[in-house]
């Protein structure tokens, strides 16, 4: 089981800044500290994980709770339809 950024929250075409979503690059977000982290598409998340003979059993898309609402109401509207992290649970076949 694992839990990653979701590419789509990772990449936005309309920032301008020419990103491109097939490339895997090295980022950072800034929270307490720096915090780095690779930017992939979801080919590039999942396919290492079948490859290496692991069968998907669940991929969810976390949603924010109402506690979370509460807390940082300026980041839920967006979070509540846009998806941020990406879970993914796999076993050994």
């Amino acid at each position: 089981m694992f839990s990653t950024g979701h590419p789509l929250d990772q990449f936005a075409p309309e920032d301008g800044k020419g990103e491109n979503y097939f490339e895997v690059e090295r980022a950072s977000k800034e929270w307490d500290v720096d915090i780095p982290y690779y930017r992939r598409p979801f080919s590039e998340i999942l396919n290492p994980v079948v490859d290496n003979g692991f069968q998907l059993d669940e991929i969810v898309e976390p949603q924010p709770t109402k506690a979370f609402a509460e807390q940082r109401p300026e980041r839920y509207e967006k979070e509540s339809r846009n998806p941020v992290f990406l879970c993914v649970r796999a076993t050994k076949q």
